[in-house]
């Protein structure tokens, strides 16, 4: 399982979202608004197994 977390501000987020959510090997995925500091934004959290990875 391979895990990719970032941080993304307030007004892009839902883009990198809604790309993330279009992924057919996604298995979770975590939308945390306004839960970062420094800088400030929206923490994003995704899983996907790892044999899917080398293909992507």
């Amino acid at each position: 399982m391979i895990h990719l977390r970032l941080v993304s501000t307030p007004d892009l987020a839902p883009r990198a979202v809604g790309l993330l959510s279009g992924d057919p090997f996604v298995f979770d995925l975590v939308v945390r608004p306004a839960s970062v500091r420094r800088p400030d934004g929206d923490a994003i959290e995704r899983s996907w197994p790892a044999s899917s990875a080398s293909c992507r």
